[in-house]
């Protein structure tokens, strides 16, 4: 387990010295911190003029403005402020198919943990499974302590558990293998009128499956054992079936105006991050 950790730890700070959570594409409300914020606010960054108002602090009056036209301008700065995130991390026992999938599941976790701490941003993590839902610190997500028994086919039975912080950026990290309309689970991640980013882990062993002839198969969620004959037209319905799960995912995120990105276990995560368009914003550059 310490080994397991200290290599989750080393490839999260390779990482974070170059990705970050995408704070900087949008503007946020909250405490005091280092990220742009709706309103005006007194850091060193100018933002815009405009006419004094009752109320507006005189130290601000640009008077240059005032010397030219005779007219009270103030120059208003960004705000400054620490932007909220809640991260969602699905338990279910789909997401350690192999070990790859479960390294890299609890990579994306780690290392969006570690975005917020460098970026001064509020962070809660909550284990998703089944009907249940726990918080889990920051020391127990690192050392990858993260197991508990939920029952239910429904992400949305743990999801309305969850206590979403208004506002907040929303990270769901789940492979979205559910029988369950993505619709529900869509109102319920953004009731709390949050931004909502999804990042879904995935396995060759679910996407591009080698199954051939009569094979046993074991659902990984209950332990149930049933057999079927996988010839290659059966394979090929269920590569169809596996496109156009995630086609409803991609084109409800779309049009919540959330962000979704599939990673690949076999594949470098810093490879694939340095493949995303900058434009989708499920990750940016650190600077």
């Amino acid at each position: 387990m310490q080994q397991y950790a200290a290599k989750v730890a080393e490839a999260t700070h390779v990482l974070s010295e170059r990705f970050s959570l995408p704070f900087k594409k949008r503007e946020w409300r909250g405490q005091g911190g280092g990220l742009r914020g709706k309103s005006s606010g007194s850091s060193i960054d100018f933002r815009e003029h405009r006419e004094y108002q009752f109320g507006d602090d005189p130290r601000h009056i640009n008077w240059q403005a005032y010397a030219r036209s005779g007219e009270y301008i103030i120059k208003l700065y960004e705000e400054e402020v620490s932007p909220v995130v809640d991260i969602l991390f699905d338990l279910s026992n789909s997401m350690s198919l192999s070990k790859e999938k479960l390294f890299l599941s609890q990579l994306l976790l780690n290392f969006a943990i570690k975005s917020c701490a460098k970026n001064g941003a509020s962070c809660k993590v909550w284990g998703l499974q089944g009907d249940k839902t726990r918080p889990y610190s920051r020391e127990e997500c690192e050392r990858g302590l993260l197991t508990f028994e939920g029952h239910s086919p429904d992400l949305s039975d743990s999801l309305e558990r969850v206590e979403l912080r208004r506002g907040s950026l929303t990270l769901l990290i789940s492979d979205l293998l559910y029988p369950q309309d993505p619709l529900e689970v869509f109102k319920l991640l953004k009731r709390a009128g949050n931004r909502v980013l999804i990042y879904a882990p995935a396995d060759v062993a679910e996407y591009a499956p080698d199954w051939n002839g009569d094979l046993d198969f074991i659902d990984i969620e209950d332990g149930a054992m049933k057999q079927a004959f996988i010839d290659d037209e059966c394979l090929q319905d269920y590569h169809r079936a596996y496109e156009q799960h995630f086609q409803i995912w991609r084109e409800l995120s779309r049009k919540n105006g959330a962000g979704l990105e599939c990673f690949i276990s076999n594949q470098s995560l810093s490879r694939q991050f340095e493949g995303l368009p900058l434009a989708n914003a499920a990750v940016e550059l650190c600077v």
